[in-house]
């Protein structure tokens, strides 16, 4: 994977190093955006050779160990073309907040993950995308191709400018068929959410209001890096940054049973960054390819070469619930795993995306209590 492109590689981190020191160098968001048309259409092309290749097999014996290779080569090149939408993904996580960016990743009837938009190859209107991209660029309006990207899941177009995201829908035909009338539906309401930070009917409950984030964010992102610095020289590397948050990078064939028994935490809550990569289950999260700071340590990981764990400590998290005055249930289900309340268990809220941010994004724990116990006071201050 990445073998036979790693010099766009080189060039997509060196585009991507140039937005994160200066977001109004436009020439490199193009540059960049161009970059990954090219290489999503190349994945593209080969994904579709192979498919082909495996349907013109037969089903004898002889043709077994072709079909279990053709596999593996057509899982590599998804594999491929998804690392390159996460680098598109770190375009609109540079300009935006990132948890307004969430929305953009799930449907407004429910809380589905909103279908992507399929292949670049054969798509109707490209061009025609790529020449407003190209011209709203040159007017000094930074804007992102949304199929490029891995969470952007509306529009054609998404302009990046002040916190939200704004869409622009590229029509090839002036055709109005029920797709596109539910599409532009779809966006209106998402656009309505954004702008009023309420909506009725939204995912399917009565009123929805979208919960500014009150605190200011703490991540411990440079602590992931100086970690993997050490791994780089050591073979691994362990950081303790903030009580209850442990972060774990290897590089060797060091067995991380090894490491974690060495590790002072009561209540381990786990989290794989490799797995959610190689599952391509990261959207709508901080994407990895600005998480990871060295060009190397990106190569590597993206490879396999590098594995990286946090771990969050579940009972120093619940001490600081009760510390500050609340109460909490645990819960087995791993999206929501902590319900939140301050007397009355009903009137609660969950901890749930909040919760998986901390260990995917690797942000303090304090911070996820402070923020989680401010939405809850904000939940009951409406309720009265």
């Amino acid at each position: 994977m990445l073998g036979y492109r790693k010099k766009s590689f080189q060039r997509a981190c060196e585009y991507v190093q140039l937005l994160k020191t200066d977001l109004y160098n436009l020439d490199a968001l193009l540059s960049l955006q161009e970059l990954l048309v090219n290489e999503i259409m190349h994945a593209e092309k080969k994904i579709r050779t192979v498919r082909l290749e495996l349907k013109s097999l037969s089903k004898s014996d002889l043709f077994i160990k072709r079909a279990d290779s053709l596999k593996y080569r057509l899982e590599r090149l998804r594999q491929t073309k998804y690392v390159w939408e996460c680098f598109g993904d770190a375009i609109p996580f540079l300009y935006l907040d990132r948890f307004t960016l969430k929305h953009t990743h799930y449907n407004t009837h429910d809380f589905n993950v909103k279908q992507d938009a399929g292949f670049l190859i054969g798509k109707k209107g490209l061009d025609r995308e790529l020449s407003i991209l190209r011209a709203l660029i040159d007017n000094g309006v930074p804007c992102v191709l949304t199929d490029l990207t891995n969470t952007i899941r509306y529009g054609d177009i998404c302009v990046l400018v002040h916190d939200d995201p704004r869409f622009i829908e590229v029509k090839s035909s002036s055709t109005k068929d029920r797709r596109t009338i539910k599409q532009k539906r779809r966006l209106n309401e998402l656009a309505k959410f954004y702008d009023e930070d309420e909506a009725l009917g939204f995912r399917g409950m009565h009123s929805a209001r979208r919960r500014v984030i009150p605190r200011r964010l703490v991540s411990y992102s440079n602590a992931l890096n100086e970690c993997i610095e050490k791994a780089s020289k050591f073979g691994n590397g362990y950081i303790n940054p903030e009580a209850g948050l442990h972060i774990v990078v290897l590089c060797d064939d060091t067995k991380i049973e090894n490491i974690l028994g060495k590790i002072d935490i009561a209540q381990p809550a786990i989290f794989s960054l490799n797995h959610a990569k190689s599952e391509r289950q990261w959207a709508p999260l901080y994407p990895y390819t600005l998480l990871i700071e060295a060009q190397k340590a990106l190569y590597d990981f993206i490879r396999g070469e590098l594995y990286i764990i946090v771990l969050l400590d579940m009972k120093v998290i619940t001490e600081l619930i009760t510390s500050a005055g609340y109460n909490y249930e645990l819960n087995a289900d791993i999206e929501t795993p902590i319900k939140l309340f301050k007397d009355d268990p009903e009137k609660y809220i969950l901890i749930g995306h909040l919760f998986v941010r901390c260990g995917m994004e690797v942000l303090s724990p304090k911070w996820l209590v402070e923020t989680a116990v401010s939405g809850l006071e904000g939940f009951l201050n409406e309720m009265e």
